[in-house]
């Protein structure tokens, strides 16, 4: 059912909700797994590194600020949706 509703989400919000899917929800549980896959994904990078400093990992707040949308800078906007022409 998560899939299908996630899919629905991604083609209208409008629609998916009005067919039943609470929107919200699903968001915040796909919000939820994504934040324990990258909480253990940094914890089991910190035991194969043993050693943690801010110049070990600048790279991937660099690279979290790519991939996220940065909201108002379109220079920074590389995935999601482009919802300034709304």
């Amino acid at each position: 059912m998560l899939r299908y509703a996630l899919e629905a989400i991604s083609e209208d919000e409008d629609a998916a909700a009005a067919a039943g899917v609470h929107v919200t929800a699903e968001k915040l549980k796909i919000t939820v797994l994504s934040a324990a896959m990258t909480a253990l994904a940094g914890a089991l990078y910190c035991q194969y590194q043993m050693f943690i400093s801010p110049d070990t990992v600048s790279g991937i707040s660099v690279s979290l600020q790519m991939v996220l949308r940065g909201r108002g800078r379109r220079h920074l906007r590389v995935a999601g949706p482009d919802r300034s022409a709304r």
